[in-house]
């Protein structure tokens, strides 16, 4: 299986809503070597964008939302300890929104 196929496998299953599918993609990503951030930007990301893109087009509702950002969570928990530590505790900034 190809690089694009298991990104497009990890971006199908976080659609799905199915969490089991999700970690499953994942450990099969992490044993053909794909980095953790390619996995979570072009696998599990995209997928949570196209489930925006749907929720937004009124074809999926709030608790599919819900779910997906779950099995995309379950996915993320994993490749925790194999990002690196130091990129992710720096501090950009401040960002403050307000309406009136």
């Amino acid at each position: 299986m190809s690089k694009e196929e298991m990104l497009k496998e990890l971006s199908d299953a976080v659609i799905s809503c199915k969490k089991d599918a999700v970690i499953a993609a994942v450990e099969k990503a992490r044993s053909e070597g794909i980095p953790p951030a390619e996995i979570i930007e072009k696998g599990l990301a995209a997928g949570m964008n196209e489930v925006g893109i749907l929720f937004e087009r009124g074809k999926l509702f709030l608790p599919h939302v819900m779910m997906a950002a779950g099995a995309m969570e379950a996915g993320v928990n994993l490749l925790e300890a194999d990002l690196p530590k130091d990129s992710v505790s720096k501090k950009l900034g401040v960002i403050v929104n307000g309406t009136v």
